[in-house]
């Protein structure tokens, strides 16, 4: 398969106040080089606890995040594009083909916006359509990720966190991009639901061969949802391959952590 995401020594660090009236401080680094290359159409996964760096590491790749060092490559044919290195003009139309799906459904939907304005806002920044076609992409972004479009101008809180979950999804594909960064897209949500948001971006990515960065803390639900998974730990990733091999031999201690802490039923 084809690259489409190549991470090269990905560096993220952030100065850290010490000493005397804050003078002295060191830096931390939160990302501390990362390598790793992703497969047009391809589901991997990257794993850790809280502060391991993996969302960070996702926020770097679209510039939500400053980069320290190293760099983020966008295939294109034979052709590619260093992300890193470029000015945030630079970056605006790589921003089409990359979009994030965030963790919290709650907060990341402006509560003031009806759900046809949330599915606009990335249309009007990036097509010129008339009110009539706008109508007509939302309503097939709300029928693909199994919502009904008659929804389309009700209020995020009138949708369990689940639906509005999907509406995130729905927002980051209005734009028809190749690369979803998924940052712990269920870790809000209730049992129950993450399944059914798990397989709908599984579908999603058959339908449409979308290319995902899943990021997650629950190492059962990446092995479910990815091809190769990535474990990752203070900044680094410790160990890496196919999902299914990982979970049933693991070699890092880490790795064996995160999976003895998976509930037994």
């Amino acid at each position: 398969m084809d690259t489409l995401i190549k991470v090269e020594n990905l560096r993220v660090s952030y100065p850290v106040a010490g000493g005397l009236f804050g003078r002295g401080g060191g830096v931390v680094n939160a990302v501390d080089g990362v390598s790793f290359e992703i497969s047009r159409g391809e589901i991997v996964g990257l794993v850790g606890e809280s502060g391991s760096g993996k969302t960070t590491t996702g926020r770097a790749i679209i510039r939500l995040a400053p980069v320290s060092g190293g760099s983020v490559f966008y295939f294109n044919g034979k052709d590619k594009t260093d992300l890193a290195a470029l000015s945030k003009r630079e970056f605006f139309p790589f921003r089409k083909k990359i979009q994030m799906v965030f963790q919290d459904p709650f907060n990341s939907l402006d509560p003031r916006m009806t759900v046809f304005k949330i599915l606009c806002e990335p249309l009007d920044i990036y097509f010129k359509l008339d009110k009539k076609a706008k109508l007509k992409r939302a309503e097939e972004l709300m029928e693909l990720v199994g919502l009904e479009p008659s929804h389309l101008f009700r209020f995020p809180h009138e949708f369990s966190g689940g639906q509005r979950q999907r509406i995130g999804i729905a927002r980051a594909l209005a734009v028809e991009p190749e690369f979803i960064i998924c940052d712990e897209p269920v870790s809000a949500l209730d049992v129950s639901v993450q399944a059914q948001i798990i397989n709908l971006i599984s579908d999603l990515r058959s339908k449409l061969n979308l290319t995902c960065l899943f990021i997650a803390h629950d190492i059962a639900v990446v092995e479910h949802i990815s091809s190769r998974m990535m474990v990752m730990t203070e900044g680094k990733i410790v160990e890496s391959g196919v999902s299914s091999e990982l979970c049933s031999n693991p070699r890092h201690p880490y790795t064996r952590r995160l999976i003895d802490a998976v509930p037994k039923f």
